[in-house]
């Protein structure tokens, strides 16, 4: 019990609050929902923090490898992501 205290008061120590409505709108970044065609799916996500996560509801962490391969994209911009299945292509059809 004591350890996840430590592990809590270490995280209200060095978390910082991010103002959604200050990032841009035009690059992809924690607090951004983005709509990606995946190889012609369209999904939905959410970057967040690793804490927030949760992959099947479309929250996204940043620091995950989907995350990483997001974090400073563009509208528009086209990549390859590696999934376990294999590379995937997506493009960035909406930054909110």
């Amino acid at each position: 019990m004591e350890g996840h205290i430590l592990e809590l008061e270490h995280l209200i120590k060095t978390s910082e609050i991010v103002d959604k409505n200050a990032h841009n709108k035009n690059l992809i970044d924690i607090g951004s929902h983005i709509k990606i065609d995946f190889d012609g799916n369209e999904k939905e996500f959410e970057i967040v923090g690793a804490n927030e996560a949760d992959p099947i509801n479309g929250l996204v962490s940043y620091s995950s490898p989907l995350g990483k391969s997001f974090i400073g994209k563009r509208l528009g911009d086209e990549f390859e992501v590696e999934v376990p299945r294999g590379n995937i292509k997506c493009k960035i059809l909406e930054i909110k």
